[in-house]
């Protein structure tokens, strides 16, 4: 895992500030910051490894403890920071797992510690994709604080799952698209527009989503759909990642697609494109992070490559 300092430089690029391996030594598939000063990473198929910083620049990461769970849920393949309610020392994590469920912590700030409480069945029993995968590769909040607060999830079985992340009900689960031969990679909520990212199989198929969410019920309503794609003779286009953000011209949404490109577009009644462009690497899609005042976006392959928005 390694950190960077986003740089407003002109000609200059992120700087590295930290590295650090993790203690099992393999590919680390989920990152979740908890704020001010420690991450949550995956480790195993049994663990979570704590990391914590005392500087701004966090270059004196280092490993704090390793929190063991029931191999039975898998390696973490996605997770959700939901912020102290009631008291300034207890939180939330919300961890997706590559067996499809979900595991709810408690977050001690004071200790830097997590304490399991529960795990949540999401699985599609009719999988769309054809490997019986249901890995959580899609998380976001959908209501951060209350007793409703609330997480989406798109899973790579096919399913948009809501689940009230203090009871642990599961409010609703909707099939993206039922035609579809492959899952979700990524979901992204603005207000109440969804966002989801699969991987589009044939030339009738898309790669992009576009849905309206009922706050009240959890209902999901489709909206558009499109398929992001260059080369129209390909016979499929993973759409890795999908993020809402904002430019000089107000919201937009980044993707970043199997050809190695950058994508961004509008969302109104319909999904509109502006442009795209090629990343360095053009060979694999990227995983995007936008945060904004001011916009910035950050797409990560073998490189980072960094963008300033426009927005204020």
């Amino acid at each position: 895992m390694s950190i960077f300092n986003y740089s407003s430089e002109p000609f200059t690029g992120p700087k590295l500030t930290a590295a650090v391996n993790s203690p099992s030594s393999g590919g680390v598939q989920m990152i979740t910051y908890i704020p001010p000063r420690m991450i949550v990473t995956s480790n195993n198929d049994s663990s979570l490894s704590i990391w914590i910083t005392s500087s701004d620049d966090w270059s004196d990461l280092k490993l704090e403890d390793i929190k063991t769970y029931d191999n039975s849920l898998d390696v973490a393949t996605n997770g959700s920071w939901f912020p102290c309610e009631y008291d300034n020392d207890t939180s939330t994590l919300v961890v997706g797992h590559n067996s499809g469920f979900l595991s709810i912590w408690s977050v001690n700030h004071h200790h830097k510690d997590i304490h399991f409480i529960k795990k949540i069945d999401l699985r599609n029993p009719k999988p769309v994709n054809p490997f019986d995968s249901h890995a959580m590769y899609g998380m976001c909040i959908l209501k951060e604080i209350g007793p409703d607060a609330r997480i989406l999830c798109g899973s790579d079985d096919g399913y948009i799952s809501v689940v009230n992340i203090h009871s642990g009900d599961i409010l609703s689960q909707t099939i993206f698209n039922s035609e579809a031969q492959r899952g979700i990679n990524s979901v992204s909520v603005s207000g109440n527009k969804l966002l989801v990212a699969n991987c589009s199989v044939g030339i009738y198929d898309k790669n992009l989503w576009y849905f309206d969410i009922n706050l009240e019920t959890n209902e999901i309503f489709y909206q558009d759909s499109m398929n992001l794609l260059v080369d129209n003779n390909r016979i499929q286009s993973f759409n890795f990642d999908v993020e809402w953000g904002e430019y000089s011209g107000g919201p937009c949404w980044f993707a970043g697609t199997e050809e190695g490109i950058l994508w961004m577009g509008r969302a109104n009644a319909k999904l509109d494109l502006v442009g795209y462009e090629a990343l360095s690497e053009s060979s694999i899609g990227a995983a995007l992070a936008f945060i904004n005042k001011p916009g910035r976006l950050a797409a990560a392959i073998h490189n980072i490559d960094q963008f300033s928005t426009g927005s204020p």
